[in-house]
């Protein structure tokens, strides 16, 4: 219980202030303080600008992670027809539940939260195809 009771005393302390504490400000000249209301307002806008040219180097680099992994999944997906195609034999060790899971997951994130996922929806067919022809052929 004391404990609770120090805790409201040290809380309440800390929301008492001091009046002599913005004396400093009636204290600097009208002048003084249009200048350091100017040199603020200044400061503001510059950081304004900066943070403008760091959401659209996120925005930048969002795109090119996106397509890099675009680029990656195609790869992938290429590679493993291509193994297939060239050895039909494999089809039958390959288990299509989880052929190109975190792909999967990948495209389906980026579907849902991408400005443009029709690139990533074109994918995900080509993968959600794939497992379809390989379950057709009674491989699982």
């Amino acid at each position: 219980m004391w404990f609770f009771i120090a805790v409201f005393f040290l809380l309440t302390s800390c929301g008492v202030r001091d009046p002599s504490a913005f004396s400093h400000l009636q204290e600097i000249p009208p002048s003084k303080q249009k200048q350091k209301i100017a040199f603020l307002q200044k400061k503001l806008s510059l950081a304004e600008k900066e943070e403008k040219k760091i959401k659209n180097q996120i925005d930048q680099l969002s795109e090119e992670v996106r397509d890099a992994e675009l680029t990656y999944i195609r790869r992938e997906i290429d590679c493993f027809e291509d193994i297939i195609r060239f050895n039909p034999k494999k089809k039958r060790d390959i288990d299509g539940s989880t052929l190109f899971l975190e792909e999967r997951e990948t495209l389906h994130r980026m579907i849902q939260n991408s400005q443009y996922p029709f690139e990533a929806q074109v994918v995900l067919d080509r993968i959600l195809q794939l497992i379809t022809e390989l379950g057709n052929d009674g491989v699982y």
